[in-house]
C-alpha cells in the first residue's frame, strides 16, 4: 500500500491565528502515525523522543516553531506544528483545541482520554486557554 492513501484518512486543518502565525494540526486515526503524514515532515525531522501515551516536543534552534505529538498505544493521534506566538494567541486557540477534541471524540477517542488530551493541550501547550 503506498503512503497517500493510508494518509488520507487522517484529518488536517492550518489555523491562521491573526498576525501571530499559523498552527497546522494533523489527527489520524489507529494505526496510523500523524508524524508519518506528509505535512508533518519537519516534526518528524525535530522530534526524536516519541513514547505512545505521553506528549513529545521540539523546537526549533531559534524557538521560532514548535511541534508536538502524542501517539496512542495502539497508534493514531496528533500532531501540531506552528509559530511560537501562535500558540499563545487565545482566539485562536479555544477554536484548536476544540476541533482537535471534537476529531478526536469523531476517530473513537474515549472521553476519559479526550478529557487528559484537553487539560495536556491547556498546560502544556495553550497557556492561555
Amino acid at each position: 500500500m503506498s503512503e497517500e492513501p493510508r494518509n488520507s484518512s487522517c484529518k488536517h486543518k492550518l489555523f491562521t491565528c491573526g498576525d501571530k502565525g499559523s498552527i497546522l494540526v494533523v489527527v489520524c486515526p489507529p494505526p496510523l502515525n500523524p508524524l508519518q503524514h506528509k505535512l508533518a515532515t519537519r516534526g518528524r525531522k525535530k522530534i526524536s523522543w516519541l513514547v505512545p501515551g505521553s506528549l513529545s516536543m521540539a523546537y526549533e534552534d531559534d524557538w521560532s516553531k514548535a511541534y508536538y505529538a502524542l501517539i496512542f498505544q495502539e497508534g493514531g493521534g496528533f500532531y501540531l506544528e506552528g509559530d511560537m506566538d501562535s500558540f499563545d494567541e487565545p482566539q485562536c486557540n479555544d477554536v484548536i483545541v476544540s476541533w482537535l477534541v471534537r476529531t478526536l471524540s469523531n476517530i473513537g477517542v474515549q472521553q476519559n482520554m479526550l478529557a487528559t488530551i484537553q487539560y495536556i493541550l491547556s498546560t502544556k501547550v495553550f497557556k492561555s486557554v
